[in-house]
C-alpha cells in the first residue's frame, strides 16, 4: 500500500522488489546491490544498500510522523531509477 497512517504510532510498507527485462521477464541472475534512498516523511528500516538475490529483494519504509508525500527512490549499478510514491496522513486515519 502506498497510503500509510500514523496515528499511535507509525505505519510501515513493504515494498518488493524485482529486476526485469524489457519483457516483463525476472531476471534470475541478476545479484547486483542497489541504492534506497528517501525523500519526504518516511525513513528506511535497514540498510540503504541492498543486494538483489536471483533478481528479487525488498525493503521496509516506515512513516517519521509528519503528514505529506514521500518517495522511496531505487537505484541500480547502471544508474537507472524507480521511484515509489507514498502519502502519509496522520491522525483521522479512518478516512483512508
Amino acid at each position: 500500500h502506498t497510503e500509510l497512517c500514523e496515528d499511535t504510532t507509525y505505519d510501515v510498507a513493504a515494498v518488493r522488489i524485482t529486476a526485469r527485462d524489457e519483457f516483463g521477464n525476472v531476471l534470475p541472475f541478476y545479484q547486483e546491490p542497489v541504492v534506497l534512498e528517501t525523500e519526504g516523511p518516511i525513513e528506511i528500516i535497514g540498510s540503504h544498500i541492498i543486494a538483489l538475490k536471483g533478481g528479487m529483494g525488498g525493503v521496509y519504509v516506515k512513516t517519521t510522523g509528519m503528514d505529506g508525500n514521500a518517495v522511496l527512490i531505487i537505484k541500480d549499478a547502471q544508474g537507472i531509477q524507480q521511484k515509489v510514491e507514498f502519502s502519509i496522513k496522520k491522525n483521522g486515519c479512518n478516512e483512508l
